[in-house]
């Protein structure tokens, strides 16, 4: 077998019984890694490596086609083959897949075009499946329990159901479908004892007013019900909820995945709602559930929580005509300031908050002549419980035509829907905060809506453990670290079906929003979408307006923090559990976090707190930079998880955070205590090489402090970027020799991180250090 057909059978690892004809072993074992692939001689203990090493390539495309150049004839292959594994993340949103191959396989006469083709196909092939996986359905993968009925429209679904006459029902269409109006609306009609279940606050209105049935917040008896799916467990509703004959389930699959993740709303009572959801769809005499998004993994997830046999309808797509362009998003700032300039009615969406905060604040100074409608939950700023936020979106058909311009984030990322052409230009930013198919639901908010401007905030990359079994050994290793860290009052427990399910959610979510740029571009695509690439051009004037709305949303926010009123804690907590408040209500939660978080005395707090705070960044440094001088032992809540039996996807292991970020400090030979000690280049990467085969490394790594994956480039950014978890950071202070940063040599920075705009960036040692002593004399009294 040659390394190209090992490369073609798709395997990660093989086995084979000689390394290559000369070879004296007889053992050997060939291995997928990024830049190709290595083949290890067992025998001989000697490693093979096709090509470049992955560390002598750099992130700058033109640095590494340069470098192939120079690259004798019989390594330009493997050189090759390493930068498109390199670059790849690059298509198809930056450059296209053609432009990138072509430019390696130019560079050096030796690269075998046919062969950079072929793993070109097969990385664009590989990018695309992942890119849908969370919205498509696989009839192959489901279990026989399902049973897959396919309809021309939503009128041929609600014809089946009713001959059916009963039982669970689940409906895939598209947006636009129908799915309320047709499907739910009629069956609500029909029944008696009506229980409608949406996952937002938001969508309950919209349902309930379609579906005729009572909202939950203004009745907690009526037998016909719509309710929020946070509310399920709620003690309130049992007699409408026990008594229910018929569940309408408004986007299933979002319910279904909130219910295995711990980081949504449902938080620690994510499996407790999960169970009643299931139970309640089995005991009714029908339930029906919809989602444009439905996919393999929801409908395995509820056929493992159900025992009865569920119906599955897919729906056939419709044609679109819907078109994108992808931009810098400096092109589309300016596009905006020219939209508006013009006075043509613009619609922009964002996955920011504070960037929709921040552009309307900064639009309005501009163009005061025009009316415009900012909705969004941004800290301070908070507009969506405003008068004019409310009557806009309780009948945004009728009250669209007052606004000039609405900009909105993920608060309104479904349940509303525009149908009434106004808006003639669209234009989106997407930061890849949510999945992909979440931001396209903020997309088809406006049905009219033909073309949207969308713009890609950064790289279009994150890190976060992106597979299933590196999502399962994370939490096995975060509990093996509790158990052998307590006396005896813990026991390793067998990870239960929920469990795993909640690691493939997580594992799932991460992968979709790892590749956000490229993830949304084939997404769209497989809805029928046109895309297309614009200029990513770092447009002046582009730039003015979205360094003018950063600097905005920053005065605003410090302005309102300041002014607002020290509440008293029981108004505070009711305040924090509401789900719209106005800006004033807003401003004082965000005021009472301010001061918690930074340890400040009331009356004291100034606009200083308010940037130390960095929009709640603080609230997670300061619990991990506390790890570094706590105690590693099991914290009270950690036995009262393990009490109450709740499933270890759920916990917290406290326990085991802390002794991970005292391992990491132990490692990179820095004091816990004083935060003396020094970092180099090879002391960066020898640490990385200790921690990545522990279970304080893969605690790290479940934790969200530390990716292990996958060896860095830079170990000494690698290490910076972890610290900066803690709120500290990495300062240069000595050269040794001539070595570059090989040899510098670097220690934690004592000072306040600022930028050239000097606003701050880390709070730095001395000052996570004054916060934590002003937290803990605040606590002691």
């Amino acid at each position: 077998m040659t390394i190209r057909a090992f490369l073609d059978t798709g395997y990660d690892r093989l086995r084979c019984q000689a390394t290559f004809r000369e070879s004296t072993s007889w053992a050997g074992i060939l291995r997928r890694v990024r830049h190709g692939a290595i083949l290890h001689d067992v025998g001989t203990g000697t490693t093979y490596r096709m090509g470049s090493e992955p560390n002598a390539l750099t992130g700058d495309l033109l640095l590494d086609l340069k470098k192939l150049g120079r690259e004798h004839d019989a390594n330009a292959q493997g050189t090759a083959r390493a930068i498109l594994w390199r670059h790849h993340w690059r298509c198809p949103t930056q450059m296209p897949w053609k432009k990138l191959i072509t430019s390696i396989c130019a560079a050096h006469p030796a690269v075998y075009e046919s062969d950079i083709n072929d793993l070109g196909v097969y990385l664009a092939q590989k990018a695309y499946q992942n890119a849908i996986a969370s919205v498509i359905l696989n009839g192959q993968e489901l279990p026989r329990s399902v049973i897959v009925h396919y309809a021309q429209d939503i009128d041929a679904v609600r014809v089946g159901i009713n001959a059916i006459g009963g039982g669970v029902h689940l409906c895939k269409a598209t947006h636009g479908a129908g799915k309320t109006e047709h499907l739910l609306k009629p069956i609500a009609s029909q029944r008696n004892n009506v229980i409608a279940i949406a996952p937002r606050v938001s969508l309950v209105s919209d349902l309930a007013t379609r579906c005729d049935l009572a909202h939950y917040q203004m009745t907690d008896s009526d037998p016909d019900l719509a309710l929020c799916i946070n509310s399920l467990i709620n003690p309130k509703y049992s007699t409408s909820i026990n008594q229910a004959r018929a569940v309408l389930i408004d986007e299933i699959a979002r319910i279904t995945r909130d219910c295995h993740d711990q980081h949504s709303t449902l938080k620690k009572e994510a499996n407790s709602v999960w169970n009643q959801l299931t139970c309640l769809m089995q005991t009714a005499d029908i339930a029906v559930g919809v989602d444009a998004d439905l996919s393999t993994l929801d409908v395995r997830m509820l056929a493992g929580s159900i025992s009865v046999p569920i119906h599955l309808w897919i729906v056939h797509d419709t044609p679109t005509d819907l078109r994108g362009t992808f931009q810098s998003v400096e092109v589309v700032m300016k596009k905006i300031d020219e939209a508006l300039a013009a006075g043509i009615p613009s619609m922009i969406t964002a996955d920011s908050a504070k960037l929709i905060a921040g552009l309307a604040d900064e639009l309005r100074g501009r163009y005061p002549h025009l009316r415009i409608l900012d909705i969004h939950n941004f800290e301070a700023l908070a507009t969506k419980g405003t008068p004019e936020a409310l009557g806009f979106l309780k009948d945004i058909n009728a009250n669209a035509s007052q606004w000039d311009v609405v900009l909105f984030s993920p608060t309104v990322e479904s349940g509303v829907s525009l149908s009434v052409a106004h808006f003639q230009r669209h234009f989106a930013f997407y930061y890849g905060t949510v999945e992909p198919n979440a931001f396209n639901q903020m997309l088809r908010r406006d049905r009219t809506a033909r073309h949207w401007d969308i713009a890609i905030q950064g790289t279009g990359m994150n890190s976060r453990p992106d597979t299933y079994v590196e999502v399962l050994n994370g939490l096995q290793a975060a509990q093996r670290r509790l158990v052998e860290l307590d006396n005896g009052f813990f026991s390793i427990e067998p990870a239960s079906p929920y469990d795993l399910d909640c690691c493939r959610v997580i594992a799932a979510s991460n992968a979709a929003r790892n590749s956000y740029a490229r993830n949304l571009w084939y997404l769209l695509k497989h809805r029928g979408w046109k895309i297309e690439r614009g200029s990513f051009d770092k447009d002046e004037n582009g730039k003015k307006l979205r360094n003018a709305a950063a600097l905005a949303v920053d005065i605003a926010k410090n302005f309102a923090i300041c002014k607002a009123e020290d509440l008293p804690k029981e108004e505070l907590k009711k305040l924090s559990e509401a789900y719209s408040l106005t800006p004033e209500q807003a401003a004082a939660v965000a005021r009472a976090q301010v001061r918690e978080t930074t340890g400040t005395p009331q009356g004291e707090l100034d606009s200083k707190h308010v940037d130390v705070w960095q929009d709640g960044k603080l609230d997670s440094q300061n619990r991990l930079f506390a790890a570094l001088t706590a105690t590693a032992q099991p914290s009270d809540r950690d036995r009262k998880e393990a009490e109450a039996k709740l499933p270890i996807a759920l916990r917290s292991f406290d326990a085991a955070r802390t002794e991970a970020v005292q391992t990491l400090f132990r490692v990179l030979g820095l004091d816990p205590e004083t935060g003396q000690g020094i970092v180099t280049e090879k002391s960066a990467l020898d640490a990385y090489n200790t921690l990545k085969d522990t279970d304080q490394g893969r605690a790290l790594s479940h934790f969200g402090i530390a990716r292990l994956d996958r060896v860095p480039t830079y170990p000494v950014r690698w290490v910076n970027d972890v610290l900066g978890k803690l709120g500290l950071y990495l300062d240069c202070v000595a050269r040794r020799g001539a070595g570059g940063r090989k040899g510098r040599i670097y220690a934690i920075g004592r000072k306040v991180k600022v930028n050239r705009d000097g606003r701050l960036v880390l709070p730095g040692w001395n000052l996570m250090c004054a916060i934590r002593a002003r937290r803990l004399s605040a606590t002691s009294v």
